[in-house]
């Protein structure tokens, strides 16, 4: 630290208010004078240069973000969580309304696939952009049971389920 009339607690009032505060050049002056009858300009031009105080507070933002983050993580767990709980709920209803050959028509499977879909979009983003498998993996059985039931192609789906889905996962990459 550069050696003079201040000491570091003078230092550290003006950093603070520059810096953190982010009060305007001036003000820190006026400021700093009421306490520091003489304290200048130049003294808080040097300061600022000579005590990396662009760096300092660069770092006292990072520390701060993470801080923040730390505190959204636990925020959200909670809401992640009933997330991933109701996905699996509409999953394995979804599953059973595939499995009844009168419930399911095209006009609201299609609803409750999108929504199950929503769901998935919605639970990646609240964890970042980190996805477990197991949505995607439930969307792709759906989509494969749902496609069994038409006359046309599903008895090729139902005869080559494993190989479709080994093809689409390595499509997607997971």
């Amino acid at each position: 630290m550069p050696k003079g009339k201040y000491g570091a607690e003078a230092q550290e009032k003006a950093y603070q208010l520059f810096k953190i505060q982010q009060l305007p050049f001036d003000m820190v002056i006026k400021k700093m004078r009421e306490e520091y009858p003489t304290f200048s300009k130049g003294t808080l031009t040097k300061w600022r240069k000579v005590l990396a105080w662009d760096d300092r507070y660069g770092n006292f933002c990072k520390d701060l973000a993470a801080i923040n983050d730390k505190e959204l993580v636990k925020k959200i767990k909670p809401i992640v969580y009933a997330i991933e709980s109701i996905r699996e709920e509409v999953y394995d209803k979804l599953i059973d309304c595939l499995k009844k050959k009168d419930i399911v028509t095209e006009k609201n499977f299609g609803y409750v696939l999108a929504a199950f879909v929503r769901m998935g979009e919605l639970e990646y983003k609240m964890k970042g952009g980190r996805q477990s498998l197991p949505p995607v993996k439930q969307v792709v059985n759906v989509i494969l049971m749902a496609l069994e039931k038409n006359p046309v192609v599903g008895p090729i789906i139902a005869a080559n389920k494993s190989q479709i889905e080994d093809a689409i996962f390595e499509e997607i990459g997971s």
